[in-house]
């Protein structure tokens, strides 16, 4: 089988014998073949024009090209006017040019963002989730304000690889792990002003919409892709970036190239944890831990940029720390699944193993280092993300639901949220609006939830089924540290 080993910026390795030995996505749903996947089937689509209107109506249904059913109420909320200026409260007008213009009709000359310049030139985050399409090899990016899928990206030289779990830098960039042994982890660019132009046609060449996917090696916004020589079944899950918040300042992030964490299975009873180089995937750091019988699951990074981890059936926790890059590791009181870390640096993981009246969503307290469980009246926890308001979503199963836990007291506020037709949710994801994303696998779909009213504003379908429940959007990274502008 021809492989891509490494996509660099400026150069593609083997790429033209890669694109002919590969093909893009069909559409066709297959089943999922490892160990812990559910039995559902995913259900193709049939997909419309990829240019629908960006406005959706409260609980309408997103179809992956674009397309979009009615639902009960008026598609549209935005009463703004397109005029050349905005008022504000204080009598001010922001101008096109971005100057401020007092109510004399002066112009000040001062911008009203200071970074303005520097941000459309480095390119702000955009608004995205990326869910992985774990059954036939791609990834969808769904812009979360609008809820359509705007690019569906090959993953790897074989979608037998599994694309699994999805993390998002503070510059907007994805990285997505392969469940499979030899998988590895891809990165692709969020905002193509990160894309580079391989070919020299002065034009970037990347997927625009749920039926344009590119041949492996022949989109210009999958920037590298990195091998892990995990055992079977014991490719990369755990996947986070380390902070690089954007400093206004400077104008500038303090951290431009951030590294990335990787964990898969090496062998039985090891796991090992790379640190790669932002820019290229070079292998920067290497660091093997003994796990037992445990498998890497779910993976966050805290402030300091300090890696934590879920052993699966260890059951374990594990730390890296960034710096030193020693390891502890916490044997967990039940089988965590996911992990997230608030905005104390405290890790919460979600249990997935007895069920109902067992299973819990815990906090492990640096502080004290000892584990505080918040019983959850159902069980069956997979993943788990945390907001800016310290509440804590986390996907349930048996029966399938969503759970809201106040981080703040350790008080489970609702344990049976409902996710109408679901199947098994197993992701949970903050956009830049508070909104929380929850992905089905079984149902080969996402909701997108009001965290105060609970009401579903939009479905995305057309994915096949999406194992993924990692920080798909880059809110829980954003979560540790200070927020980042717009």
């Amino acid at each position: 089988m021809l492989t891509c080993d490494r996509i660099l910026r400026g150069c593609i390795l083997g790429l033209a014998t890669v694109a002919a030995a590969c093909s893009g996505d069909d559409g066709r749903g297959t089943s999922d073949s490892a160990t812990d996947s559910a039995s559902a089937s995913a259900t193709d689509s049939a997909s419309a024009s990829a240019s629908a209107s960006a406005s959706e109506s409260a609980g309408s249904s997103s179809s992956g090209s674009g397309g979009m059913s009615e639902g009960s109420s008026s598609s549209s909320g935005d009463t703004s006017s397109s005029g050349s200026g905005a008022s504000e409260s204080d009598g001010t007008t922001t101008t096109g040019d971005g100057t401020s213009t007092g109510v004399d009709g002066t112009t000040t000359g001062e911008p009203v963002d200071d970074c303005a310049d520097e941000l459309k030139e480095i390119g702000e985050r955009p608004p995205l989730i990326w869910i992985s399409n774990t059954t036939v090899g791609t990834v969808s990016k769904i812009n979360t304000e609008t809820a359509l899928i705007e690019g569906r990206y090959i993953t790897n030289s074989a979608q037998a690889f599994q694309p699994s779990r999805t993390t998002v830098n503070d510059l907007g960039d994805m990285l997505v792990g392969h469940r499979e042994s030899g998988g590895g982890v891809t990165k692709i660019a969020g905002n193509p002003a990160h894309c580079v132009d391989l070919n020299g046609n002065n034009t970037i060449d990347t997927s625009t919409g749920f039926d344009d996917v590119r041949p492996w090696g022949q989109d210009e916004c999958v920037l590298w892709h990195t091998d892990t020589p995990g055992e079977a079944g014991g490719g990369a899950r755990a996947v986070a970036w380390e902070p690089s918040s954007f400093n206004k300042d400077t104008c500038a992030y303090d951290n431009p190239n951030p590294r990335v964490w990787v964990a898969f299975r090496l062998q039985p009873g090891t796991a090992r944890v790379f640190r790669l180089e932002g820019e290229t995937g070079a292998v920067l750091d290497t660091i093997d831990t003994d796990i037992g019988g445990g498998l890497p699951y779910g993976g966050a990074v805290d402030a300091e940029g300090d890696f934590w981890y879920t052993a699966r059936s260890g059951p374990f926790l594990i730390h890296i720390d960034s710096e030193t890059l020693e390891v502890e590791k916490f044997t967990a009181p039940n089988n965590p699944y996911g992990v997230a870390i608030d905005k104390n640096s405290n890790p919460f993981v979600a249990d997935y193993h007895q069920g109902a009246g067992v299973d819990a969503i815990t906090r492990f307290n640096r502080q004290t280092l000892m584990w505080e469980p918040t019983l959850s009246v159902q069980g069956r926890h997979r993943g788990i993300q945390i907001d800016t308001q310290e509440i804590a979503w986390v996907a349930g199963n048996a029966p399938c639901r969503l759970i809201k836990v106040d981080t703040a007291t350790n008080t489970l506020l609702e344990d049976a949220i409902p996710l109408p037709g679901c199947v098994d949710p197993v992701g949970v994801s903050i956009d830049e609006e508070g909104d929380v994303w929850v992905v089905d696998r079984g149902a080969s779909v996402a909701y997108e939830i009001d965290p105060n009213t609970h009401e579903v504003k939009n479905t995305v379908v057309d994915l096949k089924g999406p194992y993924t429940y990692s920080d798909m959007t880059g809110g829980s990274l954003k979560l540790v540290q200070d927020p980042m502008p717009g």
